[in-house]
């Protein structure tokens, strides 16, 4: 905004009232899919970045051992609570999207993660400091 930065990459949530405003205009999204906050933003692979993606996730987590009928029912509840038309309202207009879903698909996530992880770091040659 202040012209010192040609390009960044930003959380939508931290800069949706600048694009809102006129202020910024989004050339891409990091994620895999269109986000349906800007429907009319392509994707970075859209734009040209074969592969690229870069989703940003948040995951409810509980201890380990803690009883499947517990996962479970807090499972339900947030689900109930990210499909609410007010949570969701609220959410939206600050910037995110929101994907309900079972413990099972955000171990996958994780596991995702994780892996494309090790593959950019054996990738990149990155070594552990001692």
């Amino acid at each position: 905004m202040g012209n010192h930065t040609q390009a960044s990459v930003l959380t939508l949530a931290s800069v949706l009232s600048y694009i809102e405003a006129g202020k910024l205009k989004p050339l891409g999204v990091a994620t895999t899919q269109r986000s349906a906050l800007m429907p009319d933003v392509p994707t970075i692979a859209e734009a040209g970045v074969s592969g690229y993606s870069a989703d940003l996730w948040y995951g409810l987590f509980a201890p380990a051992g803690t009883p499947p009928e517990a996962i479970a029912k807090l499972n339900a509840a947030l689900n109930q609570a990210l499909e609410a038309p007010a949570l969701l309202d609220t959410l939206r207009k600050q910037g995110y999207e929101t994907r309900p879903g079972s413990p099972e698909q955000l171990h996958k996530v994780l596991v995702d993660d994780l892996e494309s992880s090790a593959r950019t770091i054996a990738d990149a040659d990155i070594q552990k400091l001692d």
